[in-house]
């Protein structure tokens, strides 16, 4: 699984300030049948492990099990992250979903940000952003208070949204930067990507008949239209277990010909140095044997 780089932009003291953001006393979550008189039977040990706890993880332990989460519950990630600016209806989306209360789900957004802007889908990235924060101090709210039920954290947060203008003014703020930090992050990830595109580009050159000719004078274009189906799928594919296969479907014979105009076309490199004049030079690869594409790769695209 690729590596997981998660960056967030946090106001100094993140806990401190979800706690001074609320400003009044957290409830304790109790359900209709959890208000009844406890019996002396009652299991101190058992009530505790139907706490609702924060899925929290510490270093390397938050990609295991990350593409499992997400698999489980990427249906319920996105409907979280498409409630537009309703906090009654986040509210209680959380309080029916609490495997949201994840940082799982927090990294999962975070990256869903960045990639929302990287495809110029701002406004639909500020939309989650603001979901991701207000999961995020849910989250910060309850990992403060250990001893609790994490969904003590979610009514007393959401209250003070939807009552207190200066907190919400102040919720709106900590968005905005957030949101400029995305889009900081977003244009690196954009220009990243067209770096690896240039840099594929560079070993792929695409050519058209009358373009150019290879090292034995002959046009690549042309050889490519004469080449069997499989040879020119694999040729498309760029793969170079793709065209093995292709070759152990030939007779020898046939593989010899068809991969020295290959060779002569500038379509196959037998180097595998994208060209030059050492390639120029060298001996065409005993293509009978599928274990000599390996040592080589594809050096053009042709169009169709």
């Amino acid at each position: 699984m690729a590596e997981l780089t998660l960056i967030a932009l946090r106001t100094p003291h993140a806990v401190t300030c979800v706690g001074n953001f609320l400003g009044l006393r957290l409830y304790k979550w109790s359900s209709t049948h959890e208000k009844s008189k406890p019996s002396s039977s009652a299991d101190p040990k058992k009530d505790e492990e139907k706490k609702v706890k924060v899925a929290a993880f510490q270093g390397e332990e938050f990609a295991d099990g990350y593409e499992e989460f997400l698999k489980k519950n990427k249906s319920i990630l996105l409907e979280y992250a498409a409630i537009d600016e309703d906090d009654e209806a986040s509210e209680q989306f959380v309080l029916k979903n609490t495997q949201l209360l994840s940082e799982h789900a927090t990294g999962f957004y975070l990256l869903h940000c960045i990639n929302l802007q990287a495809e110029g889908k701002t406004r639909e990235m500020r939309k989650t952003s603001r979901q991701y924060l207000l999961l995020t101090y849910v989250c910060d709210l309850a990992k403060s208070m250990p001893g609790r039920d994490a969904r003590d954290a979610i009514k007393p947060l959401f209250k003070k949204m939807l009552s207190n203008p200066a907190a919400a003014q102040s919720f709106e703020e900590h968005l905005d930067k957030y949101v400029a930090h995305v889009k900081t992050r977003a244009e690196v990830k954009k220009q990243e990507m067209l770096a690896e595109a240039d840099e594929e580009e560079s070993e792929y050159v695409t050519l058209k008949k009358g373009e150019h000719l290879g090292p034995g004078g002959l046009d690549p274009a042309e050889v490519f239209e004469t080449l069997p189906e499989a040879l020119q799928e694999a040729f498309g594919e760029r793969s170079v277990e793709a065209l093995k296969g292709a070759l152990m479907t030939l007779s020898a014979e046939d593989a010899q010909y068809h991969m020295k105009r290959c060779v002569d076309s500038g379509l196959w490199d037998p180097a595998g140095a994208g060209g030059g004049e050492e390639a120029e030079e060298a001996e065409p690869a005993d293509v009978s044997d599928s274990s000599a594409a390996a040592q080589s790769k594809p050096s053009a695209e042709v169009d169709d």
